[in-house]
């Protein structure tokens, strides 16, 4: 009897262990096995029938992933798992890798083109837009709060041009930030943010505020950029 419980515990660890590689790293299907009829895609079952296909296919040549639903293949859209965002698909319909700006957030993706999580369950958002200032919502996940995160009043803001992120020059050079540091609190945090003074009023564009935050651990101190993006309409 023990023998049979422990070959039974031993098989169920290996189930779950199968099951949650599936889970992480979606089964690829090469797209030369599936036939394309009608502009959709199909896959042949083992009784020999056509099924529309829904699922991962990847390119051997190019190694890029797309995504079928139905048998049709999606673009321009996320992929989520219980709510929660995971892959994005591209105009091209293949799946983001890297750092990729969507609607004016920059994400990146890993290798396989799964959405890269913020490590410190850290959420940063904007509000209350206007061309001299606004509203960071920084919310800070309930799973954090054995840490103490720490911000101080200096922030700077960057423009989306010519493809890519490029710092806004200062109206005036003798800028003083004031020697403060603030706690966040376990949830939302709302902050205002007025540039008119640093940077004028911005035009037509979109921009990034960048703050730093610090992670306190076990008197342990270490520094991260987060960034709020926002746009000017």
């Amino acid at each position: 009897m023990k023998i049979y419980n422990d070959t039974a515990g031993k098989l169920l660890s290996a189930f779950l262990a199968l099951l949650l590689v599936l889970i992480l790293f979606p089964v690829n299907i090469s797209a030369a096995t599936l036939t394309e009829k009608n502009g959709l895609k199909y896959i042949e079952q083992e009784n020999g029938n056509l099924k529309l296909y829904t699922g991962w296919t990847i390119k051997v040549k190019s190694n890029k992933r797309f995504y079928y639903k139905n048998g049709k293949k999606l673009s321009n859209c996320w992929l989520a798992q219980n709510g929660v965002k995971q892959y994005y698909l591209t105009n091209d319909g293949y799946a983001a890798i890297g750092k990729v700006t969507i609607a004016g957030t920059e994400y990146e993706f890993d290798q396989s083109g799964k959405l890269i999580q913020d490590e410190w369950n850290i959420k940063v958002e904007t509000a209350n837009i206007s061309k001299t200032g606004l509203t960071v919502i920084t919310t800070i996940s309930e799973d954090s709060y054995n840490d103490e995160f720490i911000y101080g009043v200096p922030f700077t803001i960057e423009e989306y041009s010519e493809n890519k992120w490029q710092p806004l020059p200062l109206k005036r050079d003798d800028i003083l930030w004031a020697d403060i540091a603030y706690v966040f609190n376990v949830g939302k945090n709302e902050n205002v943010y007025q540039w008119e003074n640093l940077y004028g009023v911005l035009p037509e564009g979109r921009y990034r505020i960048c703050k730093e935050i610090s992670k306190r651990t076990d008197n342990k101190l270490e520094d991260k950029i987060y960034y709020a993006y926002f746009t000017i309409s």
